[in-house]
């Protein structure tokens, strides 16, 4: 049933001249790129435990969703149907189960919902609605079935419950609060084992990325997720900055926060300045192979986001440079 509906969607995108291909295709990549800002807007803006609540739902729900993955090891509908045509396939295809793009828009849009709900039922509810838009954007391009954008909604749901309902143990108990990081750290660590070390299903379909490439993925949420523990643990001990808009809008606070923004997002992709520091010499020491260069990738952005750029919030704090 869901190929059929798959196809339904392919002949609406035919027979329309592909009307909402643009829109749904920003939508995914917006997923894939610059939502992963979110957290760290309101981290650094507006509240400090609603970032971080954004953060630990994030990044929880991605480590969880990569070990989901590898172990499925679902493949892509059109490994089934012939008919299938996704729009972004390529020669790129990795397993399927659940949708990380899904996933993904439930724990962000999900968890400010939940952040703003009692403000703007009005905001709350346009979220939860693109949070559907997200996920039905990823049926409508062909890149996954219902069952799997499903599979990332409830996931991305239930981990932001357990998350808030840790939320506020900690409130209750803020001496547990590091007991809380070494666990989520240490469930990234089993998480990276994990999927080095289980076996793999033979590839027999033709374009197919080896489970070696794919298992970047987990390295990048193990290493994110490692990089976000030890980062509150440091900035909780040695910084304990206040947001920037705490006491109102000011142009100092914007001007941080976009450069925040801007060093984070150079931070966690490929530029010629990363990709000079992996090579080099003394990276060889480190082990600079594709996977733990994505490790390394997620725990120095995000480390950089938690710890780093609070630092230097901190220290900007009393200081006039506008």
């Amino acid at each position: 049933m869901d190929i059929e509906y798959l196809l339904m969607l392919q002949n609406f995108r035919e027979a329309s001249n592909n009307l909402l291909t643009p829109l749904m295709n920003f939508i995914s990549w917006f997923m894939d790129s610059l939502i992963y800002l979110l957290p760290f807007i309101v981290y650094w803006s507006f509240s400090k435990r609603g970032g971080l609540y954004l953060m630990f739902s994030h990044y929880v729900s991605a480590v969880l969703g990569q070990i989901l993955k590898m172990t499925a090891c679902a493949l892509r509908p059109w490994a089934f149907d012939s008919r299938l045509k996704p729009l972004a396939a390529g020669l790129d295809m990795s397993y399927s189960m659940p949708s990380a793009h899904s996933l993904t828009a439930a724990a962000n849009f999900g968890g400010l919902a939940v952040l703003i709900r009692n403000k703007s039922r009005l905001i709350a509810y346009s979220l939860i609605l693109l949070i559907i838009l997200a996920g039905f954007s990823r049926n409508y391009l062909g890149m996954h079935g219902p069952q799997e954008v499903l599979a990332g909604f409830a996931l991305g749901a239930a981990v932001l419950y357990v998350v808030s309902r840790i939320f506020k143990f900690i409130d209750k108990y803020p001496e547990f609060e590091n007991n809380f990081l070494l666990i989520t750290a240490a469930l990234a660590v089993i998480a990276i084992i994990y999927v080095k070390l289980k076996s793999y299903p033979v590839i027999l379909i033709e374009g197919m990325r080896k489970p070696d490439d794919m298992m970047r993925a987990a390295f990048l949420c193990g290493g994110s997720l490692i990089g976000l523990a030890l980062g509150r643990i440091v900035e909780r001990k040695y910084i304990n900055f206040e947001s920037l808009f705490k006491l109102g809008f000011n142009l100092k606070g914007l001007v941080l926060l976009i450069f925040g923004c801007v060093i984070f997002y150079y931070l966690d992709i490929d530029t010629d300045f990363i990709n000079k520091i992996y090579k080099s010499e003394i990276m060889k020491i480190f082990i600079v192979n594709a996977q733990w260069r994505k490790f390394y990738t997620g725990f120095i952005s995000v480390f950089f986001a938690v710890a780093g750029w609070p630092f230097v919030i901190k220290k900007l704090e009393h200081k006039d440079f506008i």
